[in-house]
């Protein structure tokens, strides 16, 4: 229930504070509105980033996003996975370790490329990026970190270039050969969105049939 999860919230939060962590803002908004606007690429950021705390002991900055699952997911198994037969963004390619991964979520990643801008006061701390997971389960509430390299860091952002750079041009070709859930299934019937379009469109897209 949701009083259970607060309850669970409650205690891990009171435990966060003994080991020295202090919330220095909640609900950060970045609109478009912003004297001075994040950007990626070509693309301004929007948005609401959820808890950014500071351990002054520690020199550490760390920006936390709420997460209600209902079971626990680690950030790992939500950020990147295997890449795909063919992957239309070619900087979504990384290897960690001898594996090679894709990204498949930036949201993590992107809040670490922010702290220089939105909190130059903070720029020389270590920098931890994670989740406040709050499951149904309420023994499992935790603060879940990603672990991000210089090097896996680099590439996030090289990813969320590339995707902004293309959503400016207009490119959206090829449409994803798999996705966990499709809003707009319903409108193809049983085609694909491609088959919709004429070879005008197509080309004009990028792509080929």
């Amino acid at each position: 229930s949701m009083r259970a999860r607060l309850h669970a919230m409650a205690a891990l939060q009171a435990e966060e504070r003994t080991k020295g962590w202090s919330i220095i803002a909640t609900e950060k908004r970045l609109s478009l509105n912003d004297p001075q606007p994040m950007a990626i690429g070509p693309l301004t950021l929007t948005g609401t980033i959820d808890r950014i705390e500071v351990n002054e002991a520690e020199g550490l900055l760390r920006i936390l996003d709420y997460k209600t699952f209902g079971t626990a997911k680690k950030p790992r198994e939500t950020h990147w996975r295997a890449p795909r037969e063919s992957e239309p963004v070619e900087a979504a390619i990384f290897n960690v370790g001898d594996k090679e991964q894709a990204w498949s979520d930036l949201q993590l990643p992107l809040y670490r490329h922010m702290v220089p801008h939105l909190w130059p006061e903070h720029a020389d701390k270590r920098i931890e990026v994670g989740y406040f997971l709050l499951p149904a389960d309420p023994e499992e509430t935790k603060i879940e970190p990603l672990a991000l390299d210089d090097t896996l860091q680099k590439s996030a952002v090289a990813c969320a270039e590339e995707i902004a750079q293309r959503v400016a041009n207009g490119r959206f070709w090829p449409p994803a050969t798999e996705v966990g859930y499709d809003s707009f299934g319903d409108w193809f019937g049983d085609e694909s969105p491609d088959s919709c379009l004429c070879d005008a469109s197509i080309q004009l897209l990028g792509g080929e049939r």
